[in-house]
């Protein structure tokens, strides 16, 4: 068994041994906000660790469990508060860790505004508990361009003969932000306010780029168990990580970042009908070192050249022998 592997499972033991003692732990989350029609929708998916809540009437995947939602605004105002018992819960995958954690899913709908956003879980019979914070805005506001959050998937499925929406794509989410090298990281992301020409038609391109998070961009709930390896100081560019796209054409061009000279990626320019769009996004890690990466999305108008960036963060291991 290679050091990496045993680090890897020497952290996981650590998280279980740290969740038993203290009967309290962090939920790795991910959290996306979209518009719809005049209101806003609020997709919040987290892990629950198995270690963290006993396992009811002998099966993994049945919990007896408290969960609970609460939304206020910045001047205190309850918009949404929600209380819930289930059952069971599905595991968070199949493979490595993420077969330690079961996975909940939830979406609520609000006026635009910008909310904090509480979730809690208790568990019934050993009374452990877990929790997360996260600060949600409504994309778009006052007509201008914009993209939603990004939300990282293991996996996205469109419809064969439909156009594809939010709601008829298959999409899995990935709380725990982990992948494995050999793996495809998806991700999913709306665009707002598209300009039409005269002959209602949108254009718009989007551009990616690999890069190191500084460490006040990392969350401790979101990469507390995780090790964190690789230098910061390296970026991960010059090399196209974008696997083509299976669910609409776009003509890829090359582009370089404004202020790094020298720094090329790939972008991808689309064209539309609607002043509201939606993509996803492929891309292969094989090549890509381990550590926790920072992707970045800047789409533009191509109309309009009106800009709007979003990034997200991720974790690249090498996998684990599939008994673990």
């Amino acid at each position: 068994m290679s050091f990496r592997v045993k680090s890897i499972l020497l952290l996981v033991l650590v998280l279980a041994a740290d969740v038993s003692a203290n009967k309290r732990y962090t939920l790795p989350h991910m959290v996306t906000t979209y518009r719809e029609d005049k209101l806003i929708v609020v997709e919040m998916s987290y892990a629950i660790p198995r270690a963290g809540i006993a396992a009811s009437g002998g099966n993994r995947d049945n919990v007896r469990i408290e969960q609970t939602i609460s939304v206020v605004d910045r001047l205190g105002n309850s918009y949404h508060s929600s209380f819930a018992r289930p059952t069971s819960l599905p595991p968070a995958g199949s493979t490595s860790i993420r077969r330690n954690y079961l996975l909940a899913h939830e979406q609520i709908r609000l006026p635009p505004n910008e909310y904090d956003l509480y979730v809690g879980v208790r568990d019934l019979k050993v009374r452990s508990t877990g929790s997360f914070h996260s600060i949600c805005r409504a994309p778009g506001e006052g007509g201008r361009f914009d993209i939603s959050d990004l939300q990282l998937a293991t996996q996205i499925i469109s419809p064969r003969d439909e156009v594809a929406t939010r709601q008829n794509l298959v999409i899995h989410p990935n709380p725990l932000r982990l992948y494995r090298k050999g793996e495809r990281v998806f991700v999913f992301l709306e665009l707002y306010n598209l300009h039409r020409d005269e002959f209602g038609q949108t254009q718009f391109e989007i551009a990616y780029r690999m890069a190191r998070p500084v460490e006040q961009e990392l969350q401790i709930e979101l990469f507390e168990s995780l090790q964190r390896n690789s230098s910061y100081d390296e970026e991960d560019s010059g090399q196209s990580y974008l696997v083509p796209s299976k669910h609409r054409q776009g003509v890829r061009i090359e582009k370089t970042w404004e202020g790094r000279e020298g720094q090329t990626t790939i972008a991808t320019q689309y064209v539309g009908d609607a002043t509201q769009d939606l993509t996803y996004l492929e891309f292969d890690i094989a090549q890509l070192a381990d550590g926790i990466h920072k992707l970045t999305l800047i789409a533009t108008d191509l109309a309009t050249k009106e800009m709007a960036t979003r990034s997200v963060i991720f974790r690249v291991i090498e996998p684990l022998p599939e008994k673990y």
